[in-house]
């Protein structure tokens, strides 16, 4: 066995704290534990659930699931395995796992603790990927909300190289999360659900090159029954949030030209204000 001398920082020994604890103040065990986990090698980081991926994977499966929530469940499981008791213990002491949890992930990401109120708090996630950014900003707010109490997104930053999240105590936690950043989480439940018809929607509009037109059951009945029918308005009025006639004029124009043109009916729609007109471009022969 060699036998040598070392120099310490306060910070790296800040940094071996988590190891120390695990062999009982043992120092010397402790550096070798974190020798082997730095060389991939320790039966400890395989036992714990991690698993290391190349940097260009890594940042694939990230990009890949833009806008998904990973499920409660499974951030339980990461909380559990990162050795997360929140009982008794204060804000300051998560925002310290949480930024060791990211700083063994590997993910070039800074999560700092700006402000500490009674009852919110500011993190700040600096990087220079965005994409990064945003999705350590998810998983650490994903940790926040399973605290009891949880605390829920106040306000987030648009991805960029530096976001500031500012959170508050309250419930609905999971339910802001999924409005900042499940932007993509209710087409995938949707697709989940009906896999196979929406396979073959996409796979009969791309072999038609999106010659095709939706319109819905209600409207194709009173065409066969030979009737005038409001096609669109419940479209309308649910996207909206207001019965037809309350929706203001240019909230209804910018729904009716995203309805005309995600359905195939119209390729444009123009309003022009000054002649109070509006212009359709179509492809149909017959006008």
């Amino acid at each position: 066995m060699l036998r040598k001398n070392i120099s310490l920082t306060d910070e790296h020994i800040r940094m071996l704290e988590p190891f120390i604890k695990e062999h009982d103040g043992n120092i010397s065990a402790a550096m070798r534990c974190a020798i082997e986990i730095a060389c991939g090698a320790a039966p400890s980081f395989q036992e714990r659930g991690f698993t290391r991926l190349p940097s260009p994977l890594a940042r694939w499966l990230i990009e890949s699931t833009g806008g998904l929530i990973p499920r409660v469940d499974v951030i339980k499981e990461l909380m559990c395995e990162m050795g997360f008791d929140d009982r008794g213990s204060s804000i300051e002491e998560v925002c310290e796992r949480v930024r060791r949890m990211v700083e063994t992930s590997g993910l070039p990401v800074q999560v700092e603790l700006m402000e500490r109120g009674e009852r919110s708090l500011v993190i700040k996630f600096k990087g220079s990927d965005p994409l990064l950014n945003e999705f350590v900003a998810k998983i650490v707010s994903l940790v926040f909300a399973s605290l009891n109490p949880p605390y829920r997104i106040k306000e987030a930053d648009d991805p960029s190289t530096l976001i500031k999240v500012h959170y508050e105590q309250g419930g609905d936690a999971h339910r802001r999360i999924l409005e900042h950043f499940g932007y993509n989480q209710p087409f995938l439940d949707e697709l989940i659900k009906r896999w196979e018809w929406w396979r073959w929607v996409v796979d009969t509009t791309a072999m038609l090159n999106y010659r095709v037109i939706f319109i819905t059951q209600e409207v194709l009945e009173g065409l066969i029954q030979g009737k005038e029918c409001p096609g669109g308005i419940t479209y309308l009025e649910r996207r909206s949030g207001k019965y037809y006639r309350e929706i203001p004029f240019d909230e209804f124009f910018h729904l009716l030209r995203e309805e005309f043109r995600n359905a195939g009916i119209v390729e444009e729609m123009t309003y022009l204000e000054d002649r109070g007109e509006i212009l359709v471009y179509h492809n149909f022969y017959e006008p």
